[in-house]
């Protein structure tokens, strides 16, 4: 969701890992650096996938 404009960016259509990370690698190592804010629920998998693929947060 773009926070500035609250319009919908993606749905994500699954909660598995494999899913996850093959939907964020899509994105080159570059954007990913850039992503700023990640927000999630407590999910135990969503919060070791968010420090390995956006190292920056």
């Amino acid at each position: 969701m773009n926070i500035e404009n609250k319009r919908t960016l993606d749905i994500i259509w699954s909660r598995k890992s494999s899913y996850l990370r093959n939907y964020f690698l899509r994105y080159d190592h570059s954007a990913l650096l850039a992503v700023q804010t990640v927000t999630g629920d407590l999910y135990t998998p969503y919060r070791h996938l968010i420090h390995e693929l956006f190292p920056t947060l």
